[in-house]
């Protein structure tokens, strides 16, 4: 199961809808590209300048963030088909990473990004994202 950054920083930062990625963490087999770390590292980094996280808090959960996964992708394996995908859709390359990453592993993406999804509905690649409910 892919998993993109929108869901990731809902384990650390309480949202309406942290507990169903909570639950995500229950699985063994959770993926994403290593790109992953540079978005919530920055998630993480706007919630510690409005004063939501202390430094130690964002520092802790950038460091775990990496043991939650089975396997973080080489973004570099990537990228040439997150590119294809960005321009088939018109949206940004580093959204469609996680989309590039699902096509190489044959599994879902799970995001709680819905202009995403939105988006996603109405091209080929409907079929492989859910979003997080």
């Amino acid at each position: 199961m892919i998993i993109d950054a929108s869901v990731a920083v809902k384990w650390v930062l309480r949202e309406a809808d942290s507990p169903a990625a909570i639950d995500l963490l229950a699985r063994s087999d959770l993926c994403a590209p290593d790109f992953i770390l540079i978005e919530v590292a920055n998630v993480l980094w706007k919630a510690w300048r409005a004063g939501a996280l202390d430094e130690q808090s964002v520092t802790q959960a950038l460091e775990q963030m990496p043991c939650l996964f089975a396997t973080l992708r080489p973004a570099e394996k990537l990228v040439a088909t997150a590119l294809r995908i960005a321009t088939e859709l018109d949206h940004p390359v580093y959204d469609c990473l996680y989309v590039a990453a699902a096509l190489a592993d044959g599994d879902r993406l799970i995001t709680a990004d819905r202009r995403f999804v939105g988006k996603l509905e109405q091209s080929p690649y409907h079929s492989l994202a859910t979003l997080l409910i």
